[in-house]
């Protein structure tokens, strides 16, 4: 070998080794090149979660490996592709931007099954309320009768059989522990009735439980034994096994039963004050949370974290307060109805109308716009702890994800234009609706 030839190795070998160290080191201190933006930049991580699990996930169209949930390192700084995707379920996708030295994360991906309605009772249904395990359904059917079916749509029991069909516009909830049925009727006060399960008791009217109409009533939240109402202007508790009546305020304008105890606005002189009954027995509230204006104001039901709702029927708006702050202001919402969510990954208090849909964020304390529309949406509800929502729109039933990266993923689960009456279970697992033709379930995790 010649002098020259080994010094043309030599300078080889040195001008490798400064080429490759730097870019050996750079690799692996996490820095990748980045053919798209051409420039170097040091990566980052794509967290993926997703329920159910074991989904197949996609990464600009390349399958992944392993399966959700994952993790996908050392991705240099760019937007990618995502999507998750599992048979006999409705896929999601996102656009998602990985930056550098930074974790992206979709955590709360929910993939919806793809299935068909299955009926659960056939007939006119006036009415219907699943009880608190989700295992059994009371319906007023052909405005005349109360029965009990199964979740699956096996008839149990026939509760009671009214001597007139004036069942057509009524209510139903059911009590904390499932031993009564309250049957509210929208038009007539005086033919409200409480139904007990055990059919050995028997059903009685609000009127003659109280001896005179009784407007809105509520059972307890966790005694089944109560129930709450007004009464000439004046909340009233009775206990439904001793058919006593106590007064618990006066000149009570509307209340709500909530999981942050008996909410009520009193009319006052100079305005109208929010107050919360922490001791149920005594005559006065025992905590002023806040005071409204003069007006007229309904209380919704329901509350997250310590917001509660006030409809606003004078300007057609929606209020929230934060009980914790009585000094805090509220905040108003462009809706005339709406709905708390449920579960720590929805705190959320879902409102429409005008034909719009906004979401306010409890944790945040912000309101979010999540679209407008022709018309108003005839139904919208949060999903159980999972960042979702279901309306029903332009003769469409619907799920939206609130997460607002690159666009929100929306799947349409069926289109009837005859759909009314929508719930869903307690975990959000089954959706229930009615048509003319009766009472239906679709399953949808």
């Amino acid at each position: 070998m010649t002098l020259f030839t080994r010094r043309v190795i030599t300078i080889s070998f040195i001008l490798a080794f400064f080429i490759i160290a730097p870019v050996t080191l750079l690799y692996t201190s996490g820095f990748r090149y980045n053919w798209q933006k051409k420039k170097i930049g040091e990566v980052g991580v794509l967290g993926i979660k997703t329920y159910p699990t074991n989904t197949n996930v996609y990464l600009n169209n390349q399958q992944q490996k392993n399966s959700s949930p994952l993790y996908i390192n050392d991705l240099a700084p760019n937007v990618y592709t995502v999507r998750v995707e599992l048979p006999g379920y409705f896929s999601w996708t996102k656009n998602l931007e990985v930056q550098s030295l930074e974790s992206t994360l979709a955590y709360d991906i929910t993939l919806f099954k793809q299935s068909k309605p299955q009926s659960l009772v056939n007939g006119i249904i006036n009415a219907y309320a699943l009880d608190h395990t989700g295992e059994h359904i009371a319906v007023v059917r052909d405005a005349q009768t109360i029965e009990i079916f199964s979740s699956s749509g096996e008839k149990q029991d026939t509760l009671y059989t009214s001597p007139e069909k004036n069942l057509t516009q009524v209510q139903i909830s059911w009590s904390a522990n499932n031993s009564y049925i309250l049957v509210t009727n929208l038009t007539n006060q005086n033919s409200s009735l409480v139904v007990p399960t055990d059919t050995k008791k028997q059903t009685k009217t609000t009127l003659k439980l109280a001896g005179a109409p009784l407007i809105h009533p509520r059972f307890d939240n966790s005694d089944d034994e109560i129930l709450y109402g007004i009464m000439n202007a004046q909340l009233v508790k009775i206990s439904l096994s001793s058919s006593q009546m106590s007064p618990l305020q006066e000149f009570v304008q509307s209340f709500e039963v909530t999981p942050i105890g008996v909410i009520t606005l009193i009319s006052t002189p100079t305005g109208v004050e929010v107050t919360r009954l922490t001791n149920r027995l005594i005559l006065k509230p025992s905590e002023k949370l806040s005071t409204l204006p003069k007006g007229d104001y309904a209380l919704l039901p329901g509350s997250v974290r310590s917001f509660i709702a006030i409809l606003n029927k004078t300007t057609d708006k929606i209020w929230l307060l934060n009980t914790k702050n009585s000094a805090s202001q509220f905040i108003e919402l462009n809706a005339n109805t709406g709905m708390f969510g449920d579960g720590t990954k929805n705190e959320v208090f879902l409102s429409s109308g005008k034909e719009e849909i906004n979401v306010f964020n409890s944790t945040k304390n912000q309101s979010t716009l999540l679209g407008r529309y022709a018309k108003a949406p005839s139904f919208s509800l949060p999903l159980y702890n999972t960042p979702y929502y279901l309306f029903y729109i332009e003769n469409k039933l619907s799920i939206m994800e609130l997460d607002n990266r690159d666009k929100r993923n929306t799947i349409t689960l069926l289109t009837d234009p005859s759909i009314s009456n929508i719930s869903m279970d307690k975990l959000s697992t089954k959706i229930f609706y009615t048509t003319p033709a009766g009472l239906f379930m679709l399953e949808i995790q």
